[in-house]
């Protein structure tokens, strides 16, 4: 399967480990992630009205020296998949997504007609998150979480029913869980108020995408990332051990949330 994911850093963390998930779980899936920091919607639109250069390519969760753009990307393979998605400062705020949502899902439909468009729902920031966009949502990580929401579900519903890849509603629910409850001193699944955390987090968003793409159950596949699969210049965690009891709490929970969007 191959899966071209038109993003930013959102869209990094959610396929970092996709492909070594997909091989341990024998559904081989090749990702390609186009990266602009922060973009938006509408800088995706206008990226592919000027056709810019401008998006690092990103492939199987590996940084390569190339800088391209959507509308070459579309057009150089056979994909299977093609994501979007909403930069996090607007993904709960409707009238973001707009006629540039609808330009940028029209341009992919006319150009990869083959591929299946889906919309990548990103989660909230985490509780005490000192991220400038945070204030829109009242400081509340449930409260940005129902916004997502209801503004990816609406834009999709607008847009062809376009099939919704639920890491916002999985990170909502192990936010829930004692474990990850960071008020009440749980892990956290973020690693600086909003991108995902290298080992959790960034596990639980692949774990999301494999289940949703292959239908395949994550319960039954046995890789969990260790210190040689944390890439690109990131550092690695100091005494970091991976806890059984959270992996399969994050696994179920990935599960239980999919099968709803699976049936």
């Amino acid at each position: 399967m191959k899966i071209l994911s038109i993003g930013n850093s959102f869209s990094e963390d959610a396929t970092a480990y996709l492909h070594k998930i997909s091989e341990a779980g024998n559904c081989p899936i090749d990702i390609s992630n186009l990266y602009i920091g922060g973009c938006s919607l509408h800088m995706h639109a206008c990226n592919i009205k000027s056709n810019e250069k401008k998006y690092r390519l990103e492939y199987n969760g590996i940084y390569t020296d190339k800088t391209v753009s959507v509308n070459e990307m579309l057009k150089a393979d056979s994909w299977d998949i093609i994501t979007v998605q909403q930069a996090s400062c607007d993904s709960g705020v409707l009238s973001s997504y707009g006629e540039n949502g609808k330009y940028v899902v029209d341009y992919i439909r006319n150009t990869a007609p083959h591929s299946e468009i889906y919309f990548h729902e990103t989660w909230s920031y985490e509780e005490g998150s000192d991220h400038p966009a945070f204030g829109k949502y009242g400081f509340s990580s449930s409260g940005m979480y129902s916004a997502i929401k209801s503004a990816s579900e609406k834009f999709c519903s607008e847009n062809g029913n376009i099939p919704i890849i639920p890491c916002g509603e999985v990170i909502n629910e192990l936010r829930g869980k004692k474990e990850f409850d960071v008020l009440s001193g749980g892990e956290r699944l973020c690693r600086d108020g909003y991108h995902m955390s290298l080992f959790y987090g960034r596990y639980t968003l692949a774990a999301v995408w494999f289940e949703i793409f292959t239908g395949k159950d994550i319960r039954k596949v046995s890789f969990f990332p260790d210190k040689s699969d944390i890439v690109n210049g990131f550092e690695i965690p100091d005494g970091f051990t991976p806890d059984d009891k959270k992996i399969k709490l994050i696994k179920n929970t990935v599960h239980n949330v999919c099968s709803k969007y699976l049936k």
